[in-house]
């Protein structure tokens, strides 16, 4: 995937491009006439952009027009669901996108004596992605957050972490859904196209394999057959299912009936996206726990 297509996924999911994370600097990007692309650019999208611009001049006023030290202030955003920032650098001929929340805003004194209002990242990526990367730009390696916050009993695939930032981020979600579109597209691997309907359907990706055995995946059906060696042949039909559907199904599948398993296939993803607790499908899979969810959930659709 080349620099102008990360770009555009960029602008298209996180806000258009800005040269500095300091608010109220231009929004536009300089032309380049070499062809090379910028070294960094920040993608972010902010509601209260214009009142935080107006609490940096009112400090302005009270402070710095009238010779007194500008006592560094910082206001923090909702943990619950904070906004987003996509920095994109260049160098050496490839890209890497990183991924952070926004944690909060810093207003401060600039070198001209001005006072700024400056957004504050969170100190490590949700995920880094890189064209260097052999692992899916590194949808598929964690990053060092992720590494040092993973369970011991951590399994292939998407990492945890970058799972629960999918379920819990609608913004990242629908990037990445359209990331392995865009992927599936570029190389024509429609197993990629597969992973970014169930992104999109679940807001996660669950089935534990590598990206060279997703790859290796010609169909749901070739992915099922290598994460449930030694199981019983699926009660279903893989191919008419989304690739976590199937995952699901064939893990409950010693559980069930066929036609109960059956039955799953006419349930909307909604209802078994929400029966999905990450742990659960990290550790030992509690099937009992997992079923309990889709009957809860089940029942709180028909209220």
């Amino acid at each position: 995937m080349n620099y102008a297509m990360v770009q555009e996924l960029a602008a298209r999911h996180f806000g258009p491009p800005h040269g500095s994370l300091t608010l109220g600097k231009s929004k536009k990007q300089p032309a380049h006439t070499h062809g090379d692309p910028p070294n960094e650019y920040y993608y972010y999208y902010l509601e209260n952009e214009e009142e935080m611009l107006a609490i940096a001049e009112l400090l302005q006023a009270g402070f710095a027009d009238k010779g007194i030290p500008l006592p560094k202030l910082t206001r923090s955003f909702p943990q619950k669901s904070p906004p987003q920032c996509a920095r994109l650098a260049a160098g050496d001929g490839g890209w890497n996108l990183a991924i952070y929340n926004v944690v909060g805003v810093t207003y401060h004194r600039t070198t001209g004596g001005k006072t700024a209002a400056t957004l504050r990242l969170h100190n490590m990526p949700t995920v880094s992605l890189c064209d260097s990367n052999p692992d899916f730009y590194g949808y598929f390696e964690p990053s060092w957050f992720s590494r040092s916050h993973t369970p011991a009993h951590r399994r292939e695939g998407v990492c945890y972490w970058v799972n629960k930032a999918m379920k819990t981020s609608d913004r990242f979600r629908e990037f990445s859904a359209d990331f392995f579109s865009t992927a599936a597209q570029e190389t024509g691997l429609g197993i990629l196209q597969n992973a970014a309907t169930a992104i999109r359907r679940w807001g996660c990706f669950l089935p534990p394999v590598s990206y060279q055995d997703l790859l290796a995946s010609r169909t749901p059906a070739d992915l099922l057959r290598r994460v449930s060696t030694g199981t019983a042949p699926p009660a279903f039909s893989p191919n008419s299912v989304d690739l976590n559907t199937a995952y699901v199904m064939q893990t409950l599948t010693p559980l069930l009936q066929p036609q109960e398993v059956e039955q799953l296939t006419a349930l909307d993803a909604k209802t078994l996206s929400a029966a999905v607790t990450l742990p659960q499908f990290y550790g030992e899979f509690q099937p009992q726990l997992f079923l309990t969810k889709l009957y809860a959930s089940l029942f709180q659709n028909q209220l």
